[in-house]
């Protein structure tokens, strides 16, 4: 729904600005559309926990979100327009997402770990989410290419 009279794509901010991460993002995505141009910005009604539902009445061309359930992800692909998500709970998201290299920061983790020669390595972190496993596995990929042990607690 690009505003032909001035050439401006609408752009709703779906996430909280009490989030650890919100100012990084918040830099990341005004600085991509200060050297872009032509891009204008609606916030979240503020929430702690929001959900992008108010964007099914949103009229607009995009959207940057915060998609924490596979209920979310239903409603994200069913908008009319394309929204990207910016935290990685969900696993094997079919909607485009920006997020962590999990699997890459376990491994660095246990690099730091191996180039200070510790070789005999716990990993203390989440099981019970998807990227808690991912990091655990590069954790232990990396350990094990050095030739380490890990005890996952």
């Amino acid at each position: 729904m690009l505003t032909k009279a001035n050439n401006v794509r609408r752009i709703a901010l779906a996430f909280p600005s009490a989030m650890m991460a919100s100012e990084s993002l918040m830099h990341g995505i005004l600085d991509f559309a200060r050297k872009r141009g032509g891009w204008s910005f609606t916030r979240i009604p503020e929430q702690l926990d929001p959900s992008p539902e108010w964007l099914r009445e949103w009229r607009g061309d995009g959207a940057f979100a915060v998609v924490t359930t596979a209920e979310m992800v239903r409603l994200v692909r069913g908008l009319s327009f394309p929204v990207v998500n910016l935290m990685g709970y969900v696993p094997r998201l079919t909607i485009p997402t920006a997020t962590l290299d999990h699997y890459g920061i376990g491994r660095l983790q246990a690099e730091h770990l191996l180039e200070r020669h510790f070789r005999r390595l716990a990993y203390y972190g989440v099981s019970d989410l998807w990227f808690g496993r991912e990091r655990l596995r590069g954790f232990e990929d990396a350990s094990k290419e050095a030739g380490a042990t890990v005890t996952p607690w």
